[in-house]
């Protein structure tokens, strides 16, 4: 259950009409990891850092949000829902009710932050 110091939203407008915020800064990437090579067994993804990145500045999004931050919130929100719509729309084939799920999976994450303890990234 979402807790009242926190606050709670009843839609993605809710969400939608809070003020702006700077984006986090980015982290610097890691200058130890190198490649071995392209196509090389040894290689890391040519995306990694930027994931890896990602990821990061997700959890401390997350963190602010647990914490009552309504905005950190909104930041995740418009950090994932292009790409979590575009899933949605490709697995129901109906902008309405892509839109609908996306809406409802934002929610429960919402209504969850106070039992989440970390794991993968949101987008893995």
């Amino acid at each position: 259950m979402a807790s009242s110091a926190r606050g709670s939203f009843s839609s993605l407008a809710d969400v939608a009409r809070l003020p702006s915020q700077p984006e986090i800064a980015p982290l610097e990437p890691n200058p130890t990891r190198f490649a071995a090579g392209v196509n090389s067994p040894a290689a890391l993804a040519s995306n990694r850092t930027s994931r890896e990145l990602e990821a990061e500045q997700d959890r401390v999004l997350i963190e602010s949000a647990q914490k009552g931050d309504k905005l950190a919130f909104k930041q995740l929100v418009q950090r994932h829902q292009r790409r979590a719509f575009a899933i949605a729309l490709g697995l129901l084939r109906d902008e309405n009710d892509a839109r609908e799920v996306v809406q409802e999976a934002f929610l429960r994450v919402h209504r969850g932050l106070d039992s989440f303890h970390g794991g993968p990234p949101i987008f893995t």
